[in-house]
């Protein structure tokens, strides 16, 4: 990490698989990784990769408040918000430990946090019913980006032999739903921007203008003035489809 700052990596993302296990094996925790490396000289910003709702203890979320450089968003992957679902995908927890999770996090971290998540649609066992109560959980937690798919039978595994496989033609009915909502949830998490100073590393460039992203990960266009690998603070005054504009986009300056 001070190597990648020192060569003007300013933004770092600590990401892998179980990252909330990261060092029990060695009597340490994500509170430490975090901590150290959050407190490199010189970087800017620090987010986290996907991270298992299971995964977030007391420390890990005191050690994220402590730092002014950690980003106000994390993504939980949901994968359903009816625990009969989650029972059934022998994942753990409820969806009433994750809305109680959300609160305590933007508790600690601030109310504008973003929450992004995961969300599988037409697990076998999944009624209308099911997938409503996913919906409303999404709304309740504000979730902001939502990345949806349709469950995929793979053979040998015991959902595969599960008798109440829902039909593929009503998971993309859901799977169209979800992303409406999740849609209209994004653009409600960017809205919380406008008007107000941002910081946006700018990353991305090419034939069209720049764009990055800001501290809650939402993104941002910018003028084709602006710089690539450059830190500003913009005024965002428009937003389209979840992404924010410090100008009303027309045809010319919309990013390709």
């Amino acid at each position: 990490a001070r190597r990648l700052v020192e060569a003007g990596r300013t933004e770092l993302v600590l990401t892998g698989v179980h990252l909330g296990q990261w060092g029990k094996e060695s009597g340490r925790g994500l509170a430490d990784l975090i901590e150290a490396v959050g407190n490199v000289p010189g970087l800017k910003r620090l987010r986290l990769g996907s991270l298992e709702p299971f995964g977030i203890d007391d420390r890990d979320i005191d050690a994220m408040a402590s730092l002014t450089v950690f980003a106000p968003h994390l993504h939980l992957p949901l994968q359903s918000g009816d625990d009969g679902v989650l029972r059934r995908m022998r994942r753990p927890g409820t969806s009433g430990q994750f809305l109680e999770l959300v609160k305590k996090l933007r508790g600690a971290l601030g109310d504008g946090l973003h929450v992004s998540t995961d969300v599988m649609v037409a697990f076998p066992g999944e009624t209308d019913e099911a997938f409503s109560r996913t919906l409303d959980v999404l709304r309740e937690a504000r979730i902001g980006r939502v990345h949806g798919f349709i469950f995929s039978v793979r053979p040998g595994t015991p959902a595969a032999r599960f008798p109440d496989q829902v039909d593929r033609q009503t998971g993309k009915h859901r799977l169209e739903e979800l992303e409406r909502l999740g849609r209209l949830l994004l653009d409600e998490q960017a809205a919380r921007s406008l008007g107000r100073s941002v910081v946006v590393y700018a990353e991305r460039g090419g034939k069209g203008a720049p764009s990055g992203y800001t501290g809650d990960y939402i993104e941002v266009h910018l003028p084709a003035s602006y710089e690539r690998d450059k830190w500003y603070t913009v005024q965002p005054i428009w937003k389209e489809d979840g992404v924010l504009y410090l100008e009303r986009p027309n045809e010319t300056n919309r990013p390709e």
